[in-house]
């Protein structure tokens, strides 16, 4: 049992009953022998593994040390472990620290034989919680390293030298420029397959990501809403995340000019992607801003909108920190399930008041900060506003079907044809009254 424990420069014993002294191993170095096995007694090696300098994490990007982007672009931070000879890490945990907030933490990923987002992988956040914004109190402890945790075991196998996680890193449209970001990987403790106890490697060079304008930046969000939004600039509705089936939402697509002056959108457009499963698109309304040129067409069999866009003639539309309406689609719920609406780069590029276009392209069209949405869609129960009751405003939809006349009934008075005959009638108030002033489910 152990009975005393001095620092490693005074050695380490365990003392037995008898007051005798017995050396035992107490750790591994790496040193000009390799790395060894040390005894306590008088700190000596006793055993010796091949002759490897000490193992090294680095960030890099493809091997680079820095790397130049502009605001909207991706960057791919690959965390390399050198210095290796025969040896395999068989866990690794670490840090890795940045010198600025704001960048957006999308994913990572684990090179096996390690794997991402299992329970030997307790890195965090966690894939669950991403994407996040990198700041000081992602963990909850303002004023803390402005860093992400990583740690995982491999369960069989182990890793050599090479990438052990890539993180993707996304730098907002509005990300500060010029400007410098400094990233640091911090080694804790890994475990390599020659021996059972862990040691720490040594950290590399630092990785610099320069960030520079790349001139006009336009920035486009999608948002779904139960009611057109007005007015047409400012800042874009927070939106919903629910509706009913057989009811209709809004898919709208807002546009920011967020770097290169203050001319602000002359026109352009964007393609919306969507689930021909769950909803199908009615109708385009290119609201009140870019009128001009309109475009934009539907296509219920690709599930695509393309080219929703026009132009205006109006100087100085959506500079940031304003948003401008581009256009918006009716959509209608025709099914259960999570439907979700993404923005891809349209065939007409945006141009900008002062000439200045067309800008089409990564980073300079950013499909950011919310290039999807998702509306989870769910069976009507007399609640045909999905607000999670079922209250007087309900009972005036009810009304106005009930007044619709002989089927077939308009499609926005499906959601009061509680017994699904066809039409809405006595039958379907006695249903509704039963529901009237409780929640749906």
């Amino acid at each position: 049992m152990p009975a005393r424990s001095w620092t490693r420069s005074q050695q380490r014993y365990w003392m037995t009953r008898d007051m005798r002294f017995r050396p035992i191993i107490v750790g591994t170095e790496r040193g000009a022998l390799g790395r060894c096995v040390w005894l306590a007694a008088l700190w000596v090696p006793v055993a010796c593994v091949e002759l490897s300098a000490a193992p090294v994490l680095t960030a890099t990007n493809n091997g680079a040390d820095a790397l130049s982007v502009n605001p909207g672009q991706t960057v791919d931070l690959h965390i390399d472990l050198s210095g290796l000879a025969a040896e395999l890490a068989v866990s690794a945990g670490y840090e890795v620290r940045f010198s600025a907030p704001g960048l957006v933490y999308q994913s990572y990923i684990w090179t096996p034989p390690f794997v991402s987002g299992t329970g030997d992988d307790v890195s965090v956040p966690g894939l669950a919680s991403l994407p996040a914004v990198i700041v000081d109190d992602l963990f909850g402890n303002a004023g803390s390293p402005i860093d992400v945790h990583f740690d995982n075991f491999a369960s069989s196998g182990g890793a050599g030298n090479g990438t052990l996680t890539t993180l993707t890193l996304e730098l907002p449209a509005d990300f500060p420029t010029p400007s410098t970001v400094i990233v640091d990987v911090v080694p804790g403790e890994f475990v390599f397959d020659d021996s059972p106890f862990a040691e720490t490697p040594a950290t590399g060079p630092s990785f610099v990501l320069n960030v520079d304008s790349a001139g006009p930046v336009v920035a486009a969000t999608l948002r779904a809403v139960r009611t057109p939004t007005s007015p047409q600039q400012g800042t874009p509705p927070d939106g919903i995340t629910t509706a009913c089936v057989g009811g209709r939402f809004d898919v709208e697509a807002w546009v920011s000019q967020v770097d290169g002056g203050v001319a602000g959108i002359a026109g352009g457009s964007i393609d919306l992607l969507f689930e021909n499963a769950l909803t199908t698109a009615d109708t385009i309304d290119h609201g009140g801003i870019f009128q001009n040129a309109a475009t934009g067409t539907i296509d219920n069999a690709a599930g695509l909108i393309n080219d929703l866009g026009g132009a205006t003639a109006a100087g100085g539309i959506g500079v940031a920190p304003e948003w401008a309406l581009l256009g918006r689609v009716a959509m209608s719920a025709i099914g259960e399930g999570t439907a979700t609406f993404t923005l891809a780069h349209g065939g007409i590029g945006f141009s900008l008041a002062d000439g200045q276009g067309p800008l089409n392209g990564d980073p300079l069209v950013h499909l950011a900060p919310s290039q999807s949405v998702t509306v989870t869609q769910v069976q009507q129960s007399g609640d045909t506003d999905c607000d999670q009751d079922v209250d007087l405003e309900d009972f005036a939809h009810f009304h106005a079907c009930a007044d619709a006349g002989d089927p077939p009934l308009p499609a926005e008075c499906t959601l009061v044809d509680l017994d699904s005959d066809g039409d809405v009638d006595l039958h379907d108030y006695a249903i509704f009254q039963a529901r009237f002033g409780i929640a749906p489910g």
